[in-house]
């Protein structure tokens, strides 16, 4: 087919498909434009909606009738989520409203104060009430105001600091700052604060908490805690902690520097190993502390125990401690304490009881009373057994007082003994011979001599003396004893003074202790120490003070002081705390030092008993055989005193003969069995004269019960052993001469009371003697004699009379009268039953029985 006939139908199906195309391309466009319009007009409204929404108003929704599904679709949606945001918000705005409410509860009654401020000036917006309580205002006085107003800030670089941290973090907590309250006082407080948008305007909340009393315990802490490490490293006595754990291992969790003094080892080997403690206890006491410890444990009681230790060198110390245990909660018992070498007070204590022993060994040894007597209390402290013999008192008769002996002493010579105590009581001695009246009624001559003490003011206070029965031999030399020394017992505890004094003087604190005497003027903090000390230790603390500070090292000071009327001591020690600082550590030294001198004293007393007394005293050691004798025991045995003890043989030789077999008994009696004795001896001095002693001596025991010593003393009795040979020998002469008298002898009192005849007397009379010595001069006298030669016989015995010769008529026992020849010759002789004149006659028969 010819080309034209398909390119004709070929052009107009063209022109036919191009005209569809246009008429569907206008249609196209037509529907497109109006659902374009549709759907921009739905675009608009929900854009419209959403943005109502997001402005809060949760009302807006969509309609959904629109022809395009997912235009209603996105219309459901929208309002879907409009629904949910409208009852989130309700939710919310309840929880707020809860919130709100929970807040102002919180912030009105919290105990902590609370503030709302502006961020920008500062200024109160509100406060709760523990706010204004705490700063001490009134709600309108804080109100509005700033702090910087109210002058809160005691440091204004704090406040800057505070500022700084919360611009930069927008929050504070803890910060540590003071502030001041109305009434001016500075407190302490932990504050934090946070900056918050409140009702749309910038605030800042802040709350804090008071921590001044926090602080302030804290800084005595640390200051208490250096004091405590101060003082442990001051102090003489080793404090500790002894840690106890339940499977009974033991460890030091403290010691202090005096663990190298006392226990000879370091402290880090202490820390390290308790043992090398706990080991060195005595065997013998280590029972007595564990029962001690474990009976504290079960009551957990402090406790105080004194014990031996045995040192590394090999030294044995006594050891005072005071112990308090502490349970802790995971069940070990930590034992808090402090322990003392006490080892010079025991010595010196040991010292003074051996010295006391060997006083009260020689005063009950003597036979003559020794007493002391308190002034104050009208009591006697001491009275030896021998005055108790002598008085034929009991020992608490007479330690009742001085009445009972006074009581006593014969009416006649009362009123000068009591003239001689007042003068006594003045400070004069006293040394009187009088009569005495035992309880039993028997007359006693006794010789008393005393001896006042005064205090540091002159002032009697006590009296020592003695008392001796002078009835044998008026001359018998008294004893005299003086008393010892008013004695005090050491401290048991650590009676410290603890003062912080300023290089200047000034007493910064003082932690005084109720049992040491800080009765000194002015002692108080704030003043100084030239108020205070005496000039006699003034300087030394001074100049001790700047040795310190200089040096840097402890400086250690004794010293004596007067406090209230008496003389103490005290140890000082001195450790410098600051660059101006120093802290004292006084300990009272006193006891110590009142020991020491009452040693000094007894043995004193113990030597002037004996040469006043002249009283030998020995002593001989069992084990080392050593023989100690006084002075006057070497002048009693003839011995020269410049010269050595003799030897036991050396010594026999110069006893009698005679008196060595019963020496040599009772003193092995004594040795053996430790039986005291008392035997009266001879001694043979080298010039060849013989003395008496009355010897005396017991056993002393050691702690085995063992005799370990033998004490006694020995007193001369030459003159009263003389003076009884004497008199022995001139009574039997004139017992011979009166009974064997070829004519008539009586004794007649001044009564006429007849106490003695002979027997050529009583056969004058034909009466026995028996007879005779419970009649009269007067009942054998003739009748018509008898008012005669009674005043005759009272003339006579008056002294008015001498010695003369006359007849007498007498009537026998049967009634004869009979004359003879009387030479009466009054006399007086002591002791007799009756302090009364005697008359002797000697009667002749000059006549035969008669009857006128």
């Amino acid at each position: 087919m010819p080309e034209s006939h398909f390119l004709g139908e070929i052009q107009r199906q063209q022109r036919q498909a191009l005209l569809l195309w246009l008429l569907s391309l206008g249609g196209a466009l037509g529907l497109g434009g109006l659902a374009a319009k549709l759907l921009l007009n739905r675009l608009a409204q929900f854009n419209q909606a959403s943005r109502l929404l997001a402005e809060g108003d949760l009302t807006q929704r969509l309609a959904t009738d629109s022809p395009i599904a997912e235009l209603n679709g996105l219309a459901r949606s929208f309002n879907q989520m409009a629904d949910q945001l409208q009852a989130a918000f309700d939710q919310l705005q309840s929880a707020l409203d809860e919130s709100e409410a929970k807040f102002t509860s919180i912030f009105r009654f919290n105990p902590d104060p609370i503030a709302i401020t502006s961020y920008a000036e500062g200024r109160f917006l509100d406060v709760n009430r523990s706010e204004l309580d705490f700063f001490g205002y009134h709600r309108d006085e804080m109100i509005g105001r700033t702090a910087l107003e109210l002058n809160l800030w005691t440091d204004l670089d704090q406040r800057q600091h505070y500022r700084t941290l919360l611009e930069r973090e927008g929050r504070v907590r803890g910060l540590e700052i003071q502030v001041t309250n109305k009434a001016g006082e500075i407190r302490t407080i932990l504050f934090s604060a946070k900056r918050q948008l409140l009702e749309g305007q910038d605030c800042i909340i802040g709350a804090h908490q008071d921590i001044t009393e926090l602080k302030q315990t804290e800084a005595k802490l640390r200051q208490n805690q250096q004091w405590l490490h101060q003082y442990s490293q001051l102090s003489p006595g080793n404090i500790y902690t002894l840690v106890s754990e339940p499977d009974g291992s033991m460890w030091f969790e403290y010691v202090s520097t005096a663990v190298e003094t006392i226990h000879e080892i370091t402290v880090e080997q202490a820390l390290a190993d308790a043992s090398l403690i706990l080991n060195t206890f005595h065997p013998d006491d280590l029972p007595g502390y564990e029962a001690a410890a474990q009976a504290c444990l079960q009551t957990l009681c402090s406790f105080n125990h004194q014990f031996r230790i045995i040192t590394p060198s090999g030294r044995t110390k006594w050891l005072d401690v005071r112990s308090q245990p502490e349970v802790r909660p995971n069940g070990v018992v930590a034992w808090h304490g402090i322990a003392i070498d006490i080892t010079e007070r025991i010595q010196a204590a040991e010292a003074l009881r051996a010295s006391e022993e060997r006083f009260r060994q020689l005063a009950e040894t003597v036979k003559e009373g020794f007493f002391i007597y308190e002034m104050e209390t009208d009591h006697y402290p001491y009275v030896n057994l021998a005055s108790s013999e002598i008085l034929g008192l009991t020992l608490e008769q007479i330690q009742s007082g001085v009445s009972v002996w006074l009581e006593r002493i014969h009416p006649d010579d009362r009123d000068r003994i009591w003239a001689a105590v007042e003068r006594e009581r003045q400070g004069e001695n006293f040394d009187q011979e009088y009569r005495y009246i035992t309880p039993k009624g028997e007359l006693r001559w006794l010789r008393s001599q005393a001896f006042p003490l005064g205090d540091a003011t002159g002032r009697v206070v006590r009296v020592v003396g003695t008392i001796e029965n002078i009835t044998e031999r008026k001359l018998t030399e008294a004893a005299l004893h003086q008393s010892e020394a008013q004695k005090r017992a050491i401290l048991n505890a650590l009676p410290d003074l603890i003062i912080r004094m300023h290089r200047d003087g000034t007493y910064l604190d003082i932690q005084p202790t109720a049992a040491f005497p800080t009765e000194l003027p002015n002692f108080k903090i704030g003043a100084n120490i030239r108020q205070v000390l005496p000039s006699t230790v003034l300087a030394m603390y001074l100049d001790a003070v700047e040795a310190a500070l200089q040096s840097g090292m402890a400086q250690v000071c004794e010293y004596p002081i007067w406090v209230q009327g008496q003389q103490l001591w005290q140890e000082v020690r001195i450790v410098p705390l600051l660059a101006d600082e120093v802290l004292f550590v006084i300990r009272d030294l006193t006891g110590r030092h009142r020991i020491e001198l009452a040693l000094r004293q007894s043995r004193q007393q113990l030597a002037m008993a004996q040469r006043v007394a002249q009283v030998g005293y020995w002593e001989f050691d069992l084990t080392s055989r050593k023989v100690t004798w006084s002075k006057t025991t070497f002048n009693h045995w003839g011995f020269d005193p410049t010269q050595p003890e003799p030897s036991y043989e050396e010594f026999l030789q110069r006893v009698h003969p005679d008196d060595r077999p019963h020496l040599e008994t009772i003193v092995g009696n004594a040795i053996t069995n430790g039986t005291p004795y008392q035997i009266d001896l001879r001694a043979l001095h080298p010039n060849g004269d013989i003395r008496y002693l009355d010897a005396r001596g017991e056993a002393l025991y050691n702690g085995q019960g063992q005799v370990a010593k033998l004490v006694g003393a020995s007193t001369d009795i030459t003159e009263r052993k003389r003076t009884e040979d004497a008199l022995r020998e001139s009574e039997e002469r004139f017992r011979r001469a009166f009974d064997d008298a070829p004519h008539g002898i009586s004794l007649v009192l001044a009564d006429g009371q007849f106490v003695k005849a002979n027997a050529y007397f009583c056969n004058l009379l034909g009466y026995t003697e028996a007879e005779l010595l419970n009649l009269t001069f007067v009942d054998v006298t003739y009748i018509e004699d008898r008012e005669s030669d009674w005043r005759f016989f009272q003339e006579m015995m008056a002294g008015k009379i001498p010695t003369c010769q006359f007849e007498k008529r007498y009537v026998s026992k049967h009634g004869p009268l009979f004359r003879c020849s009387l030479a009466p010759c009054p006399f007086t002789t002591r002791p007799v039953p009756r302090s009364t004149p005697l008359a002797m006659s000697k009667t002749f028969v000059s006549g035969w029985p008669s009857t006128g």
